[in-house]
């Protein structure tokens, strides 16, 4: 089953050095995270939900309520696998400032202090490569995140549950109605506002197996990739031997004046 919401033409992913280096380029894939490993709370811990006034509850389940919003919580997010990727943003001074890969922070934080990689990637090849590798084994979703000032960051109808779901045990069945498609948003791709400058973009697998890992080919899609201003140049060597195997481009982010460029001395393009 799939999931989509998008018209966007690149994917960026930062990477540490060390990742990209011994698992993403030998291996040419991407490991999905754990979506509950995320450094974003609202995804890592436990939601609480209300119950339906409607419905009349046993009294013996009274004490049972934190327990069921546990495991509907652990039910719904601990099988869920997620990509995080970047996007590129409309330009208002300098467009080299708003290009995916060009992003200070990102590079900061998810790319070893400006010292790893960040893979570029046609949108649509890797959403194909998610669909023939994901789309038999589970539920696919992807799209870019919403970004949400409110502190109800789900509608009241998404955290009112029928009790019923839970006296008969039946969590998946009430999972498959909140990863329904006018649900699923809410869930896995609403962020808190202060995200916002990430401007991301995710693939989520949901499969049946919550104890394995999951991985995506990068073959096929990989389109370019951007070496962070301090990565160590020792390594160049092994970034031009794999950008030549695998036919695309490279090239390394500088700083001038305070603004990040490509660098035209490195560049080096497929053709």
């Amino acid at each position: 089953m799939i999931f989509k919401t998008d018209d966007i033409k690149y994917l960026y992913h930062y990477t540490k050095l060390e990742t990209a280096l011994e698992k993403i380029i030998p291996s040419k894939k991407l490991r999905l995270s754990n979506f509950t490993d995320t450094n974003d709370p609202r995804e890592s811990k436990t939601w609480y939900f209300e119950m339906d006034n409607g419905i009349n509850i046993p009294s013996m389940y009274d004490n049972k309520k934190g327990m069921w919003w546990q495991h509907l919580t652990k039910c719904l997010k601990h099988p869920c696998r997620i990509l995080s990727f970047s996007l590129d943003s409309p330009p208002i001074e300098s467009i080299d400032l708003y290009q995916g890969d060009h992003r200070p922070r990102m590079w900061a934080q998810y790319a070893d202090n400006h010292r790893g990689i960040c893979f570029v990637f046609n949108r649509e090849k890797l959403i194909n490569t998610a669909k023939t590798i994901f789309a038999d084994k589970g539920k696919l979703f992807y799209g870019k995140v919403d970004y949400d000032i409110r502190n109800d960051a789900l509608r009241p109808d998404e955290l009112t549950i029928n009790p019923e779901y839970f006296i008969k045990q039946e969590y998946e069945k009430l999972i498959d109605i909140m990863l329904s498609d006018n649900h699923y948003r809410s869930y896995l791709f609403r962020k808190h506002i202060d995200w916002k400058s990430e401007n991301e973009y995710r693939i989520i697998f949901r499969g049946n197996n919550p104890e394995t890992y999951e991985y995506l080919p990068i073959e096929g899609s990989l389109v370019k990739i951007t070496l962070g201003v301090d990565f160590p140049k020792v390594y160049i060597p092994l970034i031009e031997s794999f950008c030549k195997k695998m036919k695309i481009a490279y090239d390394k982010v500088v700083w001038y004046n305070g603004v990040p460029y490509s660098d035209p001395e490195i560049f080096c393009n497929k053709d």
